[in-house]
């Protein structure tokens, strides 16, 4: 039987760390973007006029980057202003979005302009949320799984998987929680499934600037279908009740049907020939087929969890 596995040491620590602090700096730029958006959908309009409106194409070592470059003026209380922003935080992209937002802005069309009421020389021609600020939020969200999971599980290694945090007293006995993913697990896994291929769709079929109609209310669909996916997810447990003395998994086994507690190893090969260790508690009974509780990676939680049912249910330490 192999050692115990230990727990994950520095080299995930620092992975983790280097992986939160690049990610939580793009949240920190898209969090602001995004609420200059929303601060200036507050804003009121006025007439203003396209003066300038082109593409702007960057070259470098990666092919392409377009960005649009826009101009226009407007005037408020009598005095005229001339601004150059599209929205808040604009991306290049190497689609042809932004010539498509160029053709629906040519030089000379009349437009709305969202000015701040304290500040008229601040503008913006496109407030509120726009497809491009979307598209941040579907490509974004896997990272920010991948950051809170990883957390997760950094945490959730630093103690064992089975323990008193495991075990919850119930008015005839005792609710055992085994392990499993988890409702978060669940929830985060889906998600982060429907928003990579997600982004994919929106980046391909929309160049990087999918409608706001139709990638906001597809986010909150995705939220809620994982949401309800991990409702659905049954957290397995079981339950020792020390009145009828019953065990439930929901199936019931008497307490003197059980004639030991056991832990069982056993080894597993992948087809690339990786070697996965599981230890499985089994409770042996007379005349009848093993059950088996739970299974872990590691032989301590396992051992744990025999010698706790063998203390519930009165057989004596082997």
């Amino acid at each position: 039987m192999p050692p115990n596995s230990r727990p994950p040491g520095c080299f995930l620590l620092v992975w983790l760390l280097v992986w939160t602090t690049v990610v939580l700096a793009f949240d920190g730029v898209l969090g602001w973007a995004m609420f200059q958006q929303t601060r200036a959908a507050t804003f009121p309009t006025t007439d203003g006029v396209i003066t300038r409106s082109a593409v702007k194409t960057v070259r470098d070592s990666d092919g392409n980057s377009h960005r649009f470059d826009v101009a226009y003026t407007y005037t408020v209380a009598g005095q005229r202003y001339a601004g150059t922003r599209y929205s808040s935080t604009e991306m290049g992209t190497n689609t042809l979005a932004w010539h498509k937002v160029r053709d629906e802005l040519p030089v000379g069309s009349r437009v709305s302009i969202a000015y701040n009421p304290n500040a008229p020389a601040e503008s913006m021609l496109k407030p509120g949320f726009t497809g491009f600020h979307l598209m941040l939020v579907w490509f974004l969200t896997p990272f920010n799984l991948i950051m809170l999971g990883g957390w997760a599980y950094y945490a959730s290694s630093r103690r064992p998987a089975f323990g008193p945090h495991s075990v919850t007293k119930t008015a005839t006995g005792w609710r055992v929680r085994l392990p499993d993913l988890g409702r978060a697990s669940v929830f985060g896994a889906v998600l982060l499934g429907l928003t990579f291929v997600g982004s994919f769709v929106w980046a391909f079929g929309c160049g990087f600037n999918p409608p706001v109609e139709y990638a906001g209310p597809a986010y909150v669909t995705a939220v809620a279908f994982a949401a309800l996916l991990a409702r659905w997810a049954a957290r397995p447990w079981f339950e020792v009740d020390e009145v009828t003395r019953l065990l439930r998994f929901p199936a019931e086994v008497p307490f003197a049907a059980v004639r030991e507690v056991v832990v069982t190893y056993e080894e597993k090969r992948d087809s690339e020939g990786d070697v996965t260790h599981h230890y499985h508690c089994d409770l042996i009974r007379d005349a009848a087929q093993a059950v088996r509780v739970a299974t872990y990676s590691e032989a301590v939680p396992a051992e744990a969890l025999a010698a706790w049912l063998r203390e519930r249910i009165g057989i004596a330490p082997v």
